[in-house]
């Protein structure tokens, strides 16, 4: 049985288009320590409720505390790549 990987599962949601999801791969790989939920996050493309209730939903894969990402709830998200331009 194959998993959904985040990516998918919120762009079959419609939390996030393809285009949005392709964005932050981009930048993940570039820095490979972000996560990809913390980075759409950062960028405004996904609410932080809705990553932390898929992360803490067992059936996920990789599902972990969103507690351990380095965004937290009450701090401010600056995102330092809101000014790049997709090529």
């Amino acid at each position: 049985m194959n998993k959904e990987l985040i990516g998918e599962h919120f762009v079959n949601l419609h939390d996030l288009s393809f285009e949005q999801a392709e964005k932050v791969l981009k930048i993940q790989r570039r820095n490979k320590k972000k996560k990809f939920g913390e980075i759409a996050v950062e960028l405004g493309f996904l609410e932080f409720q809705k990553l932390d209730e898929y992360l803490e939903d067992p059936a996920n894969p990789g599902g972990i505390a969103a507690d351990s990402l380095t965004l937290r709830r009450d701090e401010p998200c600056v995102c330092p790549y809101a000014g790049e331009r997709p090529k």
